[in-house]
């Protein structure tokens, strides 16, 4: 029995009717990882997103016939999510890859130019049946960010994705490399560089590729846009997240005794969407406004823990941390 690998596709259909040399660039990015605003870190998303968006918007105006893709990893914790859907459609991103699925800013068929190329659909298939797949759609590219389509299948497969982004995760690719028929296209983990590539078709087949990689730094082109969502995001958060306590003082406990202690959260039409604890400190309950926590004696002296909390409500996304701090005896 063959063994299965599962990775999202898009089908790029080159009408027969179009004229030679027909090109396409598709700029694209993975690995974010939620790195949404600037830092002073100096490391990987130090400039932020609005200038990551910046870098795309000018590499689109260069050639409108373009696509935007990410091919996964946009963001790096559950709270972020809707953030970082308000930001993909803003920066005009086509396609995403989000959990194995596609996720489109426009509609699910998108002409890219009229007569010529279209974005036709996004599909799970399995490895080894991309024959299938093309009938009439010549040039297949693909999306694997968890690295399914193996060197080994690569080189091996009869129809393999004629160009692969992803599929190296959390790693960068230095101009193209090859595997079988297919090329793999990868940029750098937390948006510090953005990849544009180039293709010519001419009769069905792709005749040349040209790839580079364009760094975002302090000065690369900003999308006001952008910036403005990212703003307006931090303040409300900001000002929701410090209306919330951060501490939680239990007093006294037995060594191997447990007691319930409880705390109010702040803020309106919230949704508790992930939470971590601890071994000494779990959380029991989150309803009504009201977290539960299961507090442990397991050891004599100052116990001091946090939880995480994260918190979605319209318009804001926050981690919540609380300490939770008392005396074991």
């Amino acid at each position: 029995m063959k063994t299965k690998a599962v990775l999202l596709i898009i089908l790029l259909f080159f009408a027969l009717g179009s004229c030679n040399g027909e090109s396409l660039r598709i700029i694209y990015t993975n690995d974010i990882e939620g790195r949404f605003f600037p830092c002073d870190c100096g490391g990987a998303g130090s400039a932020g997103f609005a200038r990551t968006a910046g870098v795309i918007a000018k590499l689109r105006r260069e050639k409108p016939n373009s696509i935007v893709v990410d091919s996964g990893g946009f963001i790096d914790k559950s709270y972020k999510a809707s953030l970082a859907s308000d930001l993909a459609k803003t920066a005009g991103y086509d396609v995403m890859s989000r959990s194995g699925k596609a996720v489109f800013n426009t509609a699910a068929v998108k002409t890219v130019e009229s007569g010529a190329v279209y974005l036709k659909s996004a599909a799970f298939v399995s490895a080894g049946s991309e024959g299938d797949l093309r009938k009439g759609k010549p040039v297949l590219i693909a999306l694997d960010r968890e690295g399914k389509l193996t060197d080994a299948y690569l080189k091996s497969a009869k129809n393999g994705p004629d160009i692969l982004i992803g599929g190296r995760s959390r790693s960068a690719i230095k101009g193209v490399k090859k595997a079988g028929r297919t090329r793999i296209l990868q940029t750098s983990v937390g948006g510090t560089k953005v990849g544009c590539c180039d293709i010519v078709i001419e009769k069905g087949k792709i005749k040349s590729v040209a790839v580079k990689t364009v760094a975002v730094t302090a000065s690369s082109p900003e999308s006001g846009a952008v910036k403005a969502k990212l703003t307006a995001f931090e303040k409300k958060c900001a000002a929701v997240a410090e209306a919330n306590p951060k501490t939680l003082v239990f007093g006294n406990l037995k060594k191997g005794a447990s007691k319930t202690v409880a705390c109010k959260i702040k803020g309106k039409n919230y949704k508790v969407i992930g939470m971590r604890d601890s071994d000494s400190v779990r959380i029991v309950s989150v309803k009504g406004g009201v977290v539960t926590l299961k507090v442990t004696g397991r050891e004599k002296g100052r116990l001091k823990e946090e939880v995480l909390l994260d918190i979605s409500s319209p318009g804001c996304a926050f981690e919540l941390k609380i300490t939770v701090a008392g005396n074991v005896k």
